[in-house]
């Protein structure tokens, strides 16, 4: 079956309308990177996403979490089950693997486990993690 060739109007459309939704998935996990540093800011924990005050391992969304490890943070910055909301934690959680990898971990969760860390440590991976995701949205344009 042969592709219909597709009209330049609707292929303008199309592109911009892609753009505008990277564009958009860009500017909401910066938003989710902010809010995690708070969160791990306010509580950080180890070996789980979240922990309430006994330091019981609770869901990261969950109401009685006081502390989070640096995914859970990204997690409870963006728990809304929406193919917007897991765009922008997938690219929130690829900017920090990608200084976990800096740092010479495998991944964030033995980053952010390991027993030398400190809260730190950890807090600051953010704000590089952000600066990463500002660089790639300039070369594409996107504006944060």
């Amino acid at each position: 079956m042969a592709v219909k060739p597709i009209s330049e109007s609707t292929r303008s459309d199309l592109s911009y309308m892609l753009k505008e939704a990277e564009a958009q998935a860009i500017q909401r996990a910066h938003e989710a990177l902010v809010c995690a540093e708070g969160k791990v800011r306010k509580g950080w924990t180890r070996g789980s996403f979240a922990a309430n005050v006994k330091g019981k391992a609770v869901a990261a969304t969950s109401a009685q979490a006081v502390a989070w490890c640096a995914m859970g943070a990204v997690q409870a910055c963006t728990p809304r089950r929406s193919l917007r909301e897991d765009r922008a934690r997938h690219i929130a959680n690829r900017a920090l693997s990608g200084v976990a990898h800096e740092r010479g971990a495998s991944t964030v969760p033995s980053y952010n486990d390991s027993t030398t860390r400190t809260k730190a440590q950890v807090v600051s991976m953010f704000a590089r993690a952000r600066a990463m995701l500002k660089a790639v949205a300039r070369e594409n344009g996107v504006k944060l």
